[in-house]
């Protein structure tokens, strides 16, 4: 289980997120919505210790994440958030090992395990011939890829992904939601993308200017009305002829 509780970050006189409370249950998956400035991205990041609240509390699996070992929260989790590695001179391999880092004590060796949970998450993002490639020769896609290649080998029970479909074509954001669906854990996904939110996840936390706007299934929340006050569109919802989830049609 994870647990915003009031959670408040400020920068300066700015307000980036407003008292935020929100319960995520063991198994869920919750899509983080909203415009540009909303503070998707600083709630995801006081989760995984990247911001730390002005105030408010965050729980993971018991823990307070700001009070617990950073080590008991980075074996919990798989991050990937929007500033990726620089060109440095590491491997694909290398670069998805790094995920098993919480893991290890102080100059402990990798073993066959961690070598064989890298070889499954480069199998699960489609990399498994890139792994000795240069990570910096890279495109985007395939570095986002590998980004999420390393949060899953790390196995962490909760994923906490920042805006991970950028860079991906059409086929590696299907695919991408795909593993997100099929992750036995909890996973919390800060997205634009209405649709894909619509169609893979238990509920949408929509943020509006630091604030909760509302949480709820994503027939409740994906409403003209919604599309109207939060984002200044006018737009209908329609079922998709598939599964019968909403999906958003700009007018």
């Amino acid at each position: 289980m994870l647990s915003f509780d009031r959670v408040t970050v400020r920068a300066g006189a700015t307000t980036l997120v407003d008292a935020v409370s929100l319960e995520v249950a063991a198994g869920e998956r919750v899509a983080l919505v909203g415009p540009n400035g909303s503070g998707k991205s600083t709630l995801l990041r006081t989760a995984y210790r990247a911001r730390r609240p002005d105030s408010g509390t965050v729980v993971l699996d018991g823990l307070d994440v700001w009070r617990a070992p950073v080590r008991a929260i980075g074996q919990r989790t798989g991050v990937v958030g929007q500033q990726h590695l620089a060109d440095f001179p590491l491997e694909v391999a290398e670069v998805v090992l790094l995920g098993r880092a919480a893991h290890k004590r102080l100059l402990e060796f990798d073993t066959a395990h961690d070598h064989e949970l890298v070889a499954h998450a480069l199998d699960a993002v489609e990399l498994a011939g890139r792994a000795e490639t240069a990570f910096s020769t890279l495109s985007g896609g395939e570095r986002q890829r590998t980004m999420v290649a390393q949060a899953l080998a790390g196995s962490g029970q909760v994923l906490l992904f920042d805006e991970p479909t950028n860079h991906l074509d059409l086929r590696h954001q299907l695919a991408l939601m795909e593993l997100v669906r099929a992750h036995p854990g909890t996973a919390v996904v800060a997205l634009h993308d209405l649709q894909l939110a619509g169609r893979f996840f238990d509920r949408i936390a929509v943020l509006n200017s630091g604030k909760l706007w509302g949480i709820g299934t994503p027939g409740e929340i994906l409403t003209p009305d919604l599309l109207a006050e939060v984002y200044g569109v006018r737009a209908d919802i329609a079922a998709h002829p598939v599964d019968g989830s909403p999906m958003v049609v700009l007018l």
